[in-house]
């Protein structure tokens, strides 16, 4: 059912016109903005600015997304290279594995940390 915003009248949701007062409905549907749901590259890359109502590249965010995927690779192209050199020792391969978490992932992940709460704290003190 349509409320008429002039008379506050009932109509059926197919009327063009208000029963009672005559008022259009017409444009009614043009005052809605259609939201669409962001594909997941947009929540990856993106940051939606509130302020100019778009998305804008969050540069972070995506350099941290390349680097992890960087970082994979590799670790998982050393990995391997350790696992054969090591002949079937799953105790090498673990200490490798272990090398890599603490060598490159770890410091990588509170190095992010400590550039987004600097930021966050520059965002708001300005």
């Amino acid at each position: 059912m349509k409320i008429c915003s002039r008379c506050g009248s009932e109509n059926e949701d197919y009327v063009k016109f208000c029963v009672q007062c005559g008022k259009s409905f017409d444009n009614t549907d043009n005052h809605f903005e259609v939201v669409e749901e962001p594909s997941l590259i947009k929540k990856i890359f993106y940051k939606f600015d509130e302020e100019k109502h778009k998305y804008r590249i969050a540069k972070i965010k995506s350099f941290l997304v390349v680097e992890a995927v960087a970082i994979f690779i590799w670790a998982f192209n050393d990995l391997w290279f350790y696992i054969d050199s090591s002949k079937g020792d799953i105790f090498v391969s673990l200490i490798a594995a272990l090398c890599i978490v603490v060598i490159f992932i770890i410091p990588s992940a509170v190095g992010l940390f400590i550039i987004k709460k600097i930021y966050q704290f520059l965002q708001s003190h300005s």
